[in-house]
């Protein structure tokens, strides 16, 4: 594989995972965070089957769309899944192992960042 290639993939990767964990934290601050992730899934999905790309040819702009809708459906539904890491963290229990009587149950943790690392996808 060519090096540039390899770099631009790499750079691609870690552009999606820095917008997906963006938008995860974006949404963990609604008051219903897996709901407004859902929601936001729901709308991404239907905007992207109306993507229309202008290219040299029919066909390359229906490949183009295409693969604009796939990317942007699978980045909405790890979003989703982020959100849901977010919104049920298992519980932390304190130095014994035991709760705390009067310890808070709801606080909303960071996710680790990145959350996965980027997979890199073949392109040639």
């Amino acid at each position: 594989m060519d090096e540039n290639l390899l770099r631009l993939d790499a750079r691609l990767g870690a552009l999606e995972l820095l917008v997906q964990n963006l938008y995860a934290r974006r949404f963990a601050d609604q008051a219903d965070p897996l709901g407004a992730a859902e929601q936001a899934a729901g709308d991404m999905r239907r905007m992207a089957r109306r993507i229309t790309v202008v290219g040299p040819e029919p066909v390359v702009s229906d490949m183009l769309a295409s693969e604009a809708e796939e990317i942007l459906i699978a980045m909405f539904r790890e979003i989703v899944e982020i959100v849901r890491e977010i919104s049920n963290p298992p519980p932390a229990p304190d130095a014994d192992g035991a709760k705390l009587r009067n310890q808070r149950e709801k606080s909303i943790a960071c996710p680790p960042f990145p959350r996965r690392s980027p997979k890199l996808r073949r392109t040639g």
